[in-house]
């Protein structure tokens, strides 16, 4: 089975499936194919990493295959229609007709629909190469509650950061001596993100929604314009993008005051 067995990886283009893709080149595991799937809404730094390692698959003749979603019959009407030029990401964020009569799916996160997109083409995709896919999966060994166990038609999927002992921690420092960093604007995301997900996903925490407002103000201006477009708020809490906005700026004043208070105490 091994031999007849087709090897891809499944890289998103954060730390812990570029650690897995490579660790893999590392040790010479085989490793035939490598699939990244493109919603268009990810950070320049994420691009950047994934054309990185497309160009060490075009070295080491490993097929690099990038899927994004297809354009609907409702898309290129709506493009006809309106003469806007929209990806389909977005489009699907803000214009595509739900069932219910409502329009565009808002923020991705807490119904995950990008994540089901994402998960659809990648087994559509395997279903059409009609070969036993074994999918290494980057997943560190500090999460092994994410592994999936259910079955799937004709591939398997494989954890060798899991049976390597790396943790996420260990593949972000895998990729820093590497060389591979994630900057932007001159900021390590890494330093002030959790996760390098798509730029807009709504499972951003208050920490990192602090740090996009402080070092990348254009995404954060981004965040405010999603939301003038979205009819419902961003957190569950029912804060929108501009709560969040006042929120951050008066804790930017308390800590200020605080600051002019010690100073001021001390001279």
């Amino acid at each position: 089975m091994k031999n007849l067995s087709y090897f891809t990886l499944s890289l998103s283009g954060g730390k812990d499936s570029l650690a897995l893709f490579l660790k893999i080149l590392e040790e010479g595991v085989r490793l035939d194919e490598v699939v990244t799937v493109d919603l268009g809404d990810e950070y320049q730094a994420t691009y950047d990493t994934l054309l990185f390692a497309a160009s060490i698959c075009l070295k080491e003749r490993i097929k690099f295959t990038v899927l994004s979603i297809p354009e609907t019959e409702e898309y290129q009407e709506y493009r006809a229609a309106t003469g806007v030029e929209i990806g389909m990401f977005e489009f699907m964020v803000f214009e595509h007709e739900k069932q219910n009569g409502c329009k565009g799916y808002g923020w991705c996160g807490k119904q995950r629909w990008g994540t089901a997109i994402k998960r659809q083409l990648l087994n559509g995709y395997y279903q059409s190469l009609e070969r036993f896919v074994i999918e290494y999966v980057g997943i560190a060994a500090d999460e092994v509650q994410r592994i999936d166990i259910k079955p799937h038609k004709n591939y398997a999927k494989s954890y060798p950061l899991i049976k390597w002992g790396m943790t996420e921690a260990d593949c972000l420092e895998y990729c820093y001596q590497h060389g591979v960093q994630w900057k932007q604007s001159g900021i390590r995301l890494y330093d002030i993100l959790d996760r390098v997900s798509c730029q807009h996903c709504q499972q951003k925490n208050l920490k990192e929604l602090r740090n996009i407002r402080k070092y990348l103000p254009e995404l954060w201006n981004g965040f405010k314009d999603w939301q003038n477009r979205i009819p419902f708020p961003y957190r569950s809490d029912g804060s929108t993008i501009y709560d969040l906005d006042k929120r951050f700026a008066s804790e930017n004043m308390q800590l200020s005051l605080f600051d002019i208070g010690i100073k001021e105490a001390m001279e």
